[in-house]
């Protein structure tokens, strides 16, 4: 108990003593500049750029970048760091930045390294500045693209060539044009063919045919003389043409003059047609020719012999007359038998009576019989 009371009166003596001791008699010390006691949190004054080192603010900032960089001592903080100028990069700028502007051509990738840069090219590229192009690529207008290769019809008809990665195809010589001999030369527009042919394109070539009425292999052409065939009527004459020929009808004929075509000119008005023959002219159907000129056919009737018999073939009347008493062009005539004794069969003593159509005998007086 002694001691506890012992040690509360000390601490009220110690209390009573600092409550009692005058202002002016506290030393004011600084803190937190160079060469000074650092703050209680460990610290330097802000931006200062000074470093609490053993409880004492140093500046180590003087030559610890290089290059010229800045050194920053950030506030509330003990570690320096280096602000670096343009083209230089690390902790103290101690390093020069090779890759600004970036030296690395068609997009590569450019990583600083010690006193230099190291160039990490795109698929097709290679060299420190990526500046050709690698193995299986080839330069196609600035840009490295695969090399491409030859198969069997790349070219078509032509002949392919892939040397430095690059297609090239000839097509000479195959009727073909084109990157890859793929468009057809249309051959005919250069007339290869006689001028009496015809031009046929085909695929990588052409032909050449003769012209109906020529001759040869197209590429040559003469005509032929179609006239030695005799194609015209036999009734024409044929004139051989370049290429062709000509049937005219010969006069007196009328046609085209092609086989079959040429017939004998008559005169329609005139009631004429072309014979069987085709050499002459007849009177048509319904006429018939009488003394040169085609008249109208004419017809027997009942009464147009008489007692004659009748007939109109050809058109023309004709009448048979025989046994009848009649004579004439119709039997229009009575015949007088009793004009002559060859005419009738009367007996010598008898007499002859002409009648129409015939005769009687009357024996004459003295005598008896029937008069024949």
């Amino acid at each position: 108990m002694k001691i506890k009371k012992f040690y509360i009166m000390f601490v009220l003596i110690v209390l009573i003593s600092f409550i009692f001791i005058s202002c002016s008699d506290v030393k004011k010390v600084p803190i937190g500049g160079e060469g000074e006691t650092c703050f209680s949190n460990g610290y330097c004054k802000n931006g200062s750029n000074l470093q609490c080192i053993k409880d004492i603010c140093v500046n180590n900032c003087d030559n610890y970048c290089q290059n010229d960089g800045k050194c920053i001592v950030a506030d509330y903080s003990n570690d320096m760091n280096c602000k670096c100028k343009e083209g230089f990069f690390g902790d103290r700028c101690q390093y020069q930045n090779f890759c600004d502007p970036n030296p690395c051509l068609h997009g590569g990738n450019c990583k600083n390294a010690i006193d230099s840069y190291i160039c990490e090219c795109k698929e097709g590229y290679a060299g420190n500045e990526c500046n050709i192009c690698a193995n299986g690529y080839h330069n196609d207008s600035g840009s490295c693209v695969i090399d491409q290769k030859c198969t069997a019809t790349t070219c078509g008809q032509g002949i392919c060539s892939d040397a430095g990665g690059v297609i090239s195809c000839n097509c000479e010589n195959t009727g073909f044009t084109g990157d890859r001999c793929e468009t057809d030369v249309n051959e005919c527009l250069n007339n290869p063919c006689d001028e009496n042919a015809t031009c046929t394109n085909t695929s990588g070539s052409y032909s050449c045919a003769c012209n109906n009425g020529y001759e040869g292999d197209g590429s040559k052409c003469t005509d032929i003389d179609e006239c030695l065939n005799n194609p015209c009527d036999e009734n024409a004459t044929c004139t051989n043409n370049l290429g062709s020929y000509t049937c005219r009808c010969n006069d007196g004929y009328a046609g085209d003059g092609s086989e079959g075509s040429c017939i004998y000119e008559c005169d329609a008005d005139a009631h004429l047609v072309v014979n069987a023959t085709n050499d002459g002219c007849v009177c048509t159907n319904g006429y018939h020719d009488e003394a040169g000129t085609c008249v109208i056919d004419q017809n027997c009737t009942d009464t147009t012999c008489g007692t004659g018999v009748c007939s109109d073939a050809g058109g023309v009347i004709y009448c048979n007359c025989e046994n009848t008493g009649y004579e004439g062009n119709r039997c229009e005539v009575d015949i007088d038998e009793c004009a002559t004794n060859d005419s009738n069969n009367c007996d010598e003593n008898a007499t002859c009576t002409n009648t129409a159509g015939s005769y009687s005998c009357a024996c004459n007086n003295g005598y008896e019989g029937d008069g024949y």
